[in-house]
């Protein structure tokens, strides 16, 4: 069976969209709760609408900016449709749906992010849920109300390229006149024979009144009995989170001169000194160059595999020094005024501990260089008795094979290699990582003793 994805964080589903592939996923959203979250922000932004905000009580297709007219489905009944299909692989449709949902999560997850910072983590995951379920439902009243978030959020400039990203595949499924159960009956057909109760309406389609699906059954998910890291894709869901609001700052342009645009570019470490030099209006060829040449998406997957490795022999000492800068991190913002970054509350402590570079480029940026971490002192650069030369920066050499992390890193980018097989060689000290050019020739059945052997040989040695 296929993996449940729950969208209980706000870049879940852009970690399940990279890794799941989408036939065999079920994906848990709650478009109700999302409802409830989301009312607020449209009150207080004005929402053009009676009431208080948007509700689970609307039907509120949009036929220009602010006409509010209606096809007679409750927003929350054609919602809870998508709900379902999302939550069982085995439903009519399924990958289809899935296909545009995530294609259309992801279109608009720049915009949303934004709402992290200023509001809150909860409230963008709802925004982005609701905004890409009215566009993979489709009709294009829908995609009429979308644009209007986009207006009342200040952005709507960028909604005609919104638009022409819309992944509209499910509209034949999910659509007013589309038929979801595949029985030669609309949508609205069926809506309007079950009375508009949402529990009739999704039984004619085969699923109960939940709207949640069959999903998985008890005991099929993946990895049963195996503990989860709770650090498992965080670091790496906050870095994107990170990135998208770097690239709505004045912070964006001048990263953009050292090819860092997104998260896999990313290389922050001395940016504070880079963005100074720029705002003195100095020329660019004159700025001090950002970063050690170690991806910070790179470092943040190096602790990662600590984190999440019980028997690695850092993972005691970096996991407690990691959960006091968490700590102290969390007073810090709130001193500086920057209390929004809590939404990267695992991210930059977790950078902070690469290198006392990075510590001071944190600083900086989110002090603004009038303010100052009140911890400054006090926070953590990872270290352990067996480690106590900086293991995760650029220098370090964290598996200690006698070569530097950059330095692995850049043998695998010179063959060719990703980032994931940059992160294994730089974390394997016998540099069995895929297209090494040093590795001998060796056959299949060759390989497979030589991976006995060294298991065997981990299994005998000491932490």
């Amino acid at each position: 069976m296929g993996r449940t994805i729950a969208v209980f964080g706000f870049v879940s589903i852009i970690v399940a969209a990279l890794n799941v592939p989408a036939f065999a996923t079920a994906v848990t959203v709650d478009f109700d709760a999302d409802f409830v979250t989301f009312a607020p922000l449209g009150a207080g932004l004005g929402w053009p609408m009676p009431g208080p905000g948007w509700d689970e009580t609307s039907d509120i297709e949009t036929s220009d900016e602010y006409a509010i007219v209606g096809n007679g489905m409750i927003d929350s009944d054609e919602l809870a449709l998508l709900q379902a299909i999302l939550a069982d692989p085995a439903s009519n449709g399924h990958e289809v749906v899935y296909d545009a949902w995530i294609a259309n999560w992801n279109l608009v997850q720049p915009q949303c992010a934004m709402l992290a910072f200023f509001y809150s983590e909860a409230i963008a995951t709802a925004t982005n849920n609701l905004m890409a379920g009215m566009l993979t439902i489709g009709d294009e009243d829908k995609m009429h109300f979308v644009e209007t978030v986009y207006w009342v959020l200040g952005v709507g400039g960028e909604a005609p390229a919104m638009a022409a990203g819309q992944d509209t595949t499910a509209l034949a499924l999910l659509g007013t006149n589309g038929d979801a159960d595949g029985d030669s009956t609309t949508n609205l057909a069926e809506y309007t024979a079950a009375g508009g109760d949402r529990a009739a309406y999704l039984a004619s389609n085969g699923f109960g009144g939940s709207g949640e699906g069959e999903g998985e059954g008890e005991g099929e998910g993946e990895g049963e009995g195996e503990p989860e890291c709770p650090y498992d894709g965080v670091l790496a869901a906050e870095g994107q989170l990170l990135a998208a609001y770097l690239g709505g700052t004045e912070y964006a342009s001048i990263l953009a001169v050292f090819g860092q645009s997104d998260w896999s570019t990313l290389d922050l470490e001395g940016f504070e000194a880079t963005a100074f030099a720029a705002m003195q209006a100095l020329p660019p060829a004159s700025w001090p160059v950002p970063g050690d040449g170690l991806p910070d998406a790179v470092q943040a997957a190096m602790l990662e595999a600590v984190l999440c490795n019980p028997s690695h022999y850092l993972n005691d000492a970096v996991t407690a020094q990691f959960e006091e800068n968490k700590t102290f991190f969390a007073d810090d913002i709130v001193v500086v005024d920057a209390a929004s970054f809590a939404v990267v509350g695992n991210l930059l402590p977790g950078l902070i501990g690469t290198s006392a570079t990075m510590l001071a480029t944190v600083d900086g940026l989110l002090g603004q260089g009038v303010a100052h971490f009140p911890h400054l002192a006090n926070y953590n650069i990872f270290v352990s008795a067996k480690a106590p030369e900086n293991p995760f920066a650029a220098d370090g050499d964290i598996d200690g094979d006698g070569i530097d992390n950059k330095d692995e890193y850049d043998q695998v980018k010179a063959v060719g290699g990703d980032d994931a097989v940059a992160v294994q060689a730089i974390m394997d000290p016998h540099n069995f990582w895929d297209g090494n050019p040093n590795l001998p020739a060796l056959s299949a059945a060759g390989l497979l003793v030589l991976a006995g052997a060294l298991a065997a040989a981990r299994i005998r040695r000491k932490p």
